[in-house]
C-alpha cells in the first residue's frame, strides 16, 4: 500500500510539471492541462484500484501506442529492447549471427541468410527450424524474441539445435556473435556497351560512399563508363543526409537538392549538393517502384527536378516525412515526423492521403484539384501529391493466380531448400539451369505437398463442402465436389505446361539465392529484368535521352503523358 501511495503522489507531481510546462509554452488552452490531468488520472487509478493490478510497463506502452496511432503512420515509440533495431535500420549494423527469421508454426524458421557472416560459417541454412537456443525450447516464442536472443554480445557463443527440412532434425550448432554490417550496395556489375549497374537497398551511414566505391570498382581500369543504372526499386530510404551525399555525386556541388520544412520557421533547411561530383557527366538511369520510399524519393525526385536523370519504373510510396529521434526516460526513443521535405521544382512527394492505398500499395487515384504543378529546370511539367512518377512508366509484370499463389504459400521457398540438401554445389549464377527432369520433380512436389489447393478459388470449394456437409447434402453433392477438385488439379497442370519458363525463372531466382545469395538472386533477375532492359537501352540512345530530359514530362496522376514544345514526338 506504501508503494500504491507514493506512486500516486508521484503520478500527481509529475501531472502538476507537465501542466506547468504546457502552461508556459505556446499551448495556452486549457483543454490541454484538462486532458493531461485526465489521462495521468486514468493511469492512477487503472494502477490502484484495477482487480487485477496491470503491470505498469504494459500500461505505459499500450497508453503510448494508442496515443501515437492518432499521428501519422511513422511516429513510433521505440522501447529501450528495440533500440538495437533502430541502429539496424539507420545504420545497417548490430551485433548477432546475419540472418532474417519469420514464424513458421509453433517455432521460427530462417528465411534468408547474409553472406560471409557467423550463420553461414557455423553451417546454417535457409529454411532451418530453430528449435532451442543454449538448451532453452523455444516452442511459441515469437520471432521477435527468437530475434533478441540471437543478438547479443560480439564474440559471445550461442548454441543452436536446428531441425533441417529434408534433413537432420536436433543438429546442434555453436555460432560465434559478431559485428554484422549489411553493405548497403546489394550489388554492382558492369553491364554490356560500357554500362554499369548498382542496386542500393538503404540509405544507411556510408551508403553514398558505398555507392562511389562500387561505381569506381565497375569502372575499374576498361573502357570509360557510358552510363549508369542506380536501382533504387524497393528501397524503403533511410538517412537524408545520405540522400543527399548521393545526389552530390552526380551534381555541381551548391546545387538544392531538397528544403526541410517543419512547423516552426526556424526549422527551415536548405540542403545542398557538395564535393567534387565524380560523376556529374555520367549519363544516368534511376529505376524505381512503389517499394520506393522516402530518401530514395528525395534521390530520385531530385535528379528528376534537376534533368539530370531519366527515371524509369512505377510511381513511388509517397512518403516526404521526415522524422526526428528524440530519447526518452529510461533508455527508449521517440521517433517523430517534424518536417517534410520539398525536392528542388518546389514540389512535395508527400501522398496526400497515406492512410488510403489499393492492395498492391500503391497510392490511390488523386483528384485534380488536389494536385499542382510544377516545372523542372528544362521546364517539363512535373506534379506533387503522390510520390515521384516516372518519365517512362512500365509496370512490375503480375503473375496468375496461381503462381502468385506457390509464392505466397512458400512452394518455391520450400523446394529450394530441398534442392540445396540434395546438391551441395551449382554452378555459377549465369550457367545455371534446371532439367526438364528437375522441373517435373518440382511439378511432383507441389502436387503431394497439396500446393497447388492453397489458393483463393480452391478454398471457396471446401467451404462450399463444408456448406453442404451442414445442411446435410453433402452425400448428394459429393460427386461435383470431386469433380471440382479434379478439374482443378488438370487446370494447373494445364497452367504448369503452358507457363513452364515463367515458373522455372522463379524456381531458378529461388535456388541461387541459397548459393549466391542476395547478389545472386539479383544477378540472375538482371537479363530478364524488362525495367532494367528499358534503362539500358535509353543509355544507349543519348539522342533519346536529351530528348527525355528537354522535351518530354513525366507520366501524370492520371497515367497519361504530359507533353511541351515537340507535342507530336514520341519515344521509342
Amino acid at each position: 500500500m506504501r508503494i500504491k501511495k507514493y506512486l500516486f503522489i508521484g503520478l500527481v507531481s509529475v501531472a502538476s510539471c507537465m501542466a506547468a510546462f504546457f502552461g508556459i509554452s505556446a499551448y495556452t488552452d486549457h483543454d490541454l492541462t484538462k486532458n493531461l490531468e485526465t489521462l495521468f488520472a486514468v493511469f492512477r487509478d487503472a494502477m490502484l484500484m484495477d482487480v487485477d493490478e496491470p503491470d505498469p510497463e504494459q500500461l505505459t506502452n499500450a497508453g503510448i501506442v494508442g496515443m501515437l496511432k492518432t499521428l501519422d503512420p511513422y511516429t513510433e515509440y521505440i522501447p529501450e529492447s528495440s533500440k538495437e533495431t533502430l541502429q539496424f535500420i539507420t545504420t545497417g549494423e548490430y551485433a548477432g549471427i546475419g540472418a532474417l527469421i519469420q514464424k513458421a508454426g509453433d517455432y521460427t524458421q530462417v528465411a534468408q541468410l547474409y553472406e560471409n557472416t557467423p550463420a553461414v560459417r557455423a553451417g546454417l541454412k535457409t529454411g532451418d527450424t530453430i528449435v532451442k537456443i543454449d538448451g532453452v525450447d523455444l516452442k511459441g516464442v515469437s520471432a521477435t524474441e527468437v530475434s533478441a536472443k540471437l543478438k547479443g554480445k560480439e564474440n559471445s557463443i550461442l548454441k543452436l539445435t536446428v531441425n533441417r527440412p529434408y534433413g537432420k532434425t536436433g543438429l546442434n550448432l555453436e555460432v560465434k556473435r559478431a559485428r554484422i554490417q549489411i553493405p548497403a550496395v546489394a550489388y554492382a556489375a558492369r553491364l554490356k556497351n560500357d554500362l554499369a549497374y548498382v542496386n542500393l537497398s538503404g540509405f544507411t551511414v556510408g551508403c553514398a560512399k558505398e555507392v562511389r566505391q562500387a561505381i569506381e570498382k565497375v569502372r575499374g581500369k576498361g573502357n570509360p563508363l557510358k552510363g549508369l543504372v542506380l536501382d533504387l526499386r524497393g528501397n524503403t530510404g533511410g538517412l537524408l543526409n545520405e540522400a543527399v551525399e548521393l545526389v552530390s555525386l552526380f551534381v555541381p556541388s551548391g546545387t538544392k537538392v531538397a528544403d526541410v520544412k517543419g512547423r516552426n520557421p526556424q526549422q527551415l533547411n536548405t540542403l545542398y549538393a557538395s564535393g567534387e561530383a565524380p560523376f556529374k557527366e555520367l549519363p544516368l538511369v534511376v529505376l524505381v517502384n512503389r517499394g520506393s520510399a522516402s530518401s530514395s524519393e528525395v534521390v530520385a525526385g531530385a535528379l528528376q527536378d534537376l534533368d539530370r536523370a531519366v527515371i524509369i519504373g512505377e510511381q513511388t510510396f509517397g512518403k516526404g516525412l521526415v522524422q526526428t529521434t528524440r530519447p526518452l526516460p529510461y533508455g527508449g526513443v521517440f521517433k517523430i515526423t517534424t518536417a517534410k521535405y520539398y525536392i528542388p521544382s518546389g514540389r512535395c512527394i508527400q501522398a496526400i492521403d497515406y492512410a488510403h492505398r489499393d492492395q498492391n500499395g500503391a497510392i490511390e487515384y488523386i483528384p485534380d484539384s488536389l494536385m499542382r504543378a510544377f516545372k523542372t529546370l528544362n521546364g517539363r511539367t512535373v506534379y506533387d501529391g503522390g510520390g515521384i512518377w516516372p518519365d517512362l512508366a512500365i509496370k512490375t509484370p503480375e503473375y496468375n493466380v496461381l503462381v502468385a499463389s506457390l509464392y505466397v504459400n512458400n512452394a518455391f521457398y520450400d523446394y529450394a531448400n530441398r534442392y540445396q540438401q540434395l546438391n551441395t554445389k551449382i554452378p555459377p549464377t549465369e550457367k545455371f539451369k534446371l532439367s526438364e527432369k528437375e522441373l517435373k520433380d518440382f511439378l511432383s512436389f507441389v502436387k503431394k505437398k497439396e500446393y497447388t489447393r492453397k489458393n483463393a478459388m480452391f478454398e471457396q470449394v471446401q467451404r462450399l463442402e463444408n456448406m453442404a456437409k451442414e445442411v446435410q447434402l453433402d452425400s448428394t453433392m459429393r460427386s461435383q465436389f470431386a469433380s471440382l477438385r479434379t478439374a482443378f488439379d488438370k487446370e494447373f497442370e494445364a497452367y504448369y505446361s503452358a507457363h513452364k519458363n515463367e515458373l522455372k525463372e522463379l524456381l531458378e531466382q529461388e535456388i541461387v539465392s541459397r548459393y549466391y545469395y542476395r547478389a545472386g538472386r539479383l544477378a540472375y533477375s538482371m537479363p530478364r529484368d524488362t525495367v532494367l532492359l528499358r534503362g539500358e537501352e535509353i543509355l544507349r540512345q543519348p539522342d533519346s535521352m536529351q530528348h527525355i530530359l528537354k522535351d518530354i514530362s513525366p507520366v501524370d496522376m492520371r497515367r497519361e503523358s504530359v507533353r511541351i514544345k515537340k507535342k507530336s514526338q514520341r519515344v521509342g
